[in-house]
């Protein structure tokens, strides 16, 4: 009996972690576009896009905007409120979604006459998205767009600012380009 609880432990603990959250951190850019020949940035009017209640509040647009500024700025590039190479967009929503997982588990010990365990659990949990958006000054087109996704809110309820620098540093990790400096070349040939 003790190794017949020993083992349901083991699996509740294995479900358990498996449901534990993670962000997941993705960016496309276009192909054709010369990244070196951007050294200013603006802001691509953040209150436009519709926003989610709380992942938009404007707290939390004053944030991502802080954040933006930081993450651009340590790249070389410099504000400018009018003609920027680049544009800054972004936007939030989020969702609520359930996670059910089911482990059913004969063992050659209990045998099909013992039967097994079927173990079912759900967890309903918020998923938060946050997407960058990087256009091109002139023309408006979109050149680069990097987003985060998972229980973004979750994470630090306390601190907001830490928790926006963090996932917006997390997106920009994959924005290799400096102020006048094309590395999306280099990444493209590989």
């Amino acid at each position: 009996m003790k190794v017949i609880i020993n083992v349901f432990a083991l699996a509740l603990l294995l479900g358990m972690s498996s449901c534990s959250p993670s962000l997941m951190v993705r960016s496309d850019y276009d192909r054709q576009t010369n990244f070196s020949q951007y050294t200013t940035y603006g802001f691509y009017n953040p209150t436009q896009a519709p926003q989610d209640a709380v992942m938009g509040s404007k707290l939390m647009i004053k944030r991502m905007t802080q954040a933006m500024t930081r993450e651009m700025e340590n790249r070389g590039y410099k504000f400018t409120a009018s003609n920027a190479d680049i544009l800054v967009g972004f936007s939030t929503d989020s969702q609520n979604l359930q996670s059910v997982q089911s482990n059913n588990n004969f063992s050659p010990y209990w045998g099909y006459r013992y039967g097994g365990f079927n173990q079912t659990s759900s967890r309903n949990y918020e998923e938060d998205r946050i997407v960058i958006n990087l256009y091109d000054g002139k023309s408006k087109d979109m050149i680069w767009q990097g987003y985060v996704k998972g229980e973004i809110n979750e994470r630090n309820r306390k601190d907001r600012e830490a928790l926006v620098y963090d996932v917006v540093s997390k997106i920009m990790l994959e924005y290799p380009n400096r102020a006048g400096f094309d590395n999306m070349k280099a990444i493209s040939r590989k």
